[in-house]
């Protein structure tokens, strides 16, 4: 089985067999809950697990019946809870029942050298989770050998979702002799990354921690907490973000004109981040804007950026785990050398 994992401080996202999901990176100590609700069940809104002896709520049910702070740092990626998170969203792809596993995760550009080597060891071998109710009773349980894994910073994911198709073939040879500028918006992170010919060029990238996402959201939160006396966590707003509305004394209220501030700001931090990193920006052949942030704010970054050939990926936040996967198939199917 192949699976390629992309577990972002905001979303873990997920794909094998060109399924794609995606849960919020949110886990918490779980608690039985007497009363689920009359709805019908959701199972991806309703995330419970057991793993290594301690139960956890997981993404949306860690928002609504937990504490919803994400935690950020990249050593996550080498605890219980970074785990529980990645075999949480290769069950909801493919039930584990023993399986041979072989798997593409990517690390931050910034933590790539430092935890490789670590998150490597701790990914390979036997793992078991197992899905419970809310009650804390066993649901499900997901059993898999890690066989083979490959660890890639995050935003080479970017180009390797343009240099293959969803079959592994190479679509593109000019790309992989061109040198690619990535700016990717994740939800607590700005990632900046130069590929040059397939080779990732360490002094022309950078991690900023505390410029994603999250940054607009906790600012505009504030905002409408000073305009309507509204107070809204940045981990439950994202959907009023993405709408431009939300409620106040039960009426939907534009926020446009919040936003659209915000939204500026924004823009022109990243712009100056980019400038100040991309000294030889004029080197670079294509920009490309990826990431959840690319949506929102791709055309106003590249508005204030000095260069003629930018591109906005249309993979949103599946950008990078998309190329991960097509790696995947290229080199363990296709058994093609890259780079």
């Amino acid at each position: 089985m192949l699976i390629a994992i992309d577990t972002g401080f905001g979303r873990t996202k997920a794909m094998a067999s060109n399924k794609k999901i995606s849960i919020p990176s949110v886990i918490d100590n779980f608690r039985p809950i007497s009363f689920s609700g009359i709805s019908g069940r959701d199972r991806k809104k309703e995330l419970c697990v057991g793993y290594r002896g301690k139960n956890y709520f997981i993404g949306d049910m860690a928002i609504s019946q937990g504490s919803p702070v994400a935690t950020l740092g990249a050593d996550r990626f080498l605890d219980d809870e970074g785990m529980a998170l990645m075999l949480t969203a290769m069950f909801l792809l493919c039930d584990g029942h023993g399986q041979d596993v072989s798997i593409v995760v990517g690390l931050p550009v910034t933590d790539y050298a430092r935890l490789a080597n670590q998150y490597r060891a701790i990914i390979r071998g036997d793992h078991e989770i197992k899905e419970i109710s809310q009650k804390g009773n066993t649901v499900s349980n997901h059993r898999y050998h890690i066989k083979k894994t490959r660890i890639i910073p995050q935003p080479l994911g970017t180009v390797l979702s343009r240099v293959f198709d969803e079959d592994g073939e190479v679509i593109s040879k000019s790309y992989m002799k061109k040198t690619i500028g990535v700016i990717d918006i994740g939800y607590y992170t700005l990632d900046l990354a130069v590929i040059s010919n397939m080779q990732f060029i360490d002094r022309n990238s950078a991690s900023y921690n505390h410029t994603g996402i999250h940054s607009i959201l906790s600012e505009v939160s504030s905002d409408i907490y000073n305009k309507h006396g509204k107070q809204m966590s940045p981990e439950v707003m994202e959907d009023a973000l993405r709408t431009g509305y939300t409620k106040v004394k039960g009426r939907a209220m534009s926020i446009s004109d919040i936003t659209e501030e915000a939204y500026k700001r924004y823009a022109e931090t990243v712009a100056s981040m980019v400038k100040n990193k991309w000294k030889n920006i004029d080197d670079i052949d294509t920009i490309v804007l990826t990431g959840g942030g690319s949506r929102l704010f791709g055309n106003s970054v590249a508005e204030l950026i000095d260069h003629d050939n930018i591109e906005i990926s249309d993979h949103g936040i599946y950008t990078n785990v998309c190329g991960y996967y097509r790696y995947a198939l290229a080199t363990y199917v296709k058994k093609k050398k890259i780079g």
